[in-house]
């Protein structure tokens, strides 16, 4: 998992303390990094002690988001061996774009107190659907452009927001009724 920078920013005569010391490293690492926690109990303090292993991956920039400077990526792992640091980066970048798409159809996922298993599978699946539709239209439509946001470019929370207004201003009273025969 990616490690959480914490810690004293360095200054001239200080160095970087807890996780930020990994940030500012421009090779690849590995270490071993103690966690301690403390916490109070009645009129005393309690503090427990953790250890983990610490790998770091650094790569040049070259000129991506206009920044030429190498860039640090720090993971926390226990009982896992990649042999290269680069494995480790490569690893969670994969799981990157899971975590990104759960939030994506959370987003578009309806709100409901219904117990019933099947209707939050069925809006759950509705959420990945939407999703799914909208990643198609951008890799088949916007394929031909340049992949850059332009004034015309909607966000996918910003197509939700388009298609739930009309949704939440519906009136069914004053919708015309279409007599039964």
């Amino acid at each position: 998992m990616p490690l959480v920078i914490r810690g004293k920013k360095g200054t001239k005569n200080n160095a970087a303390t807890g996780t930020r010391k990994y940030a500012a490293m421009t090779k690849q690492f590995w270490d071993w990094y103690r966690l301690t926690m403390r916490k109070k109990v009645g009129e005393e303090w309690i503090e427990k002690q953790t250890w983990f292993e610490v790998c770091g991956y650094c790569k040049n920039l070259n000129g991506q988001r206009k920044l030429h400077r190498r860039q640090s990526f720090s993971f926390a792992y226990y009982g896992v061996s990649f042999g290269k640091a680069k494995n480790f980066f490569e690893v969670y970048r994969k799981r990157f774009g899971i975590e990104s798409s759960y939030r994506q159809s959370h987003q578009a996922r309806i709100r409901t107190c219904t117990r019933k298993p099947l209707m939050r599978l069925f809006y759950f699946a509705l959420s990945l659907l939407m999703r799914n539709c909208r990643l198609e239209f951008e890799r088949k439509v916007l394929a031909g452009r340049k992949k850059q946001i332009t004034s015309e470019y909607v966000s996918f929370k910003q197509l939700l927001g388009i298609i739930r207004w009309p949704l939440e201003n519906f009136d069914c009273n004053s919708a015309q009724k279409t007599p039964r025969k």
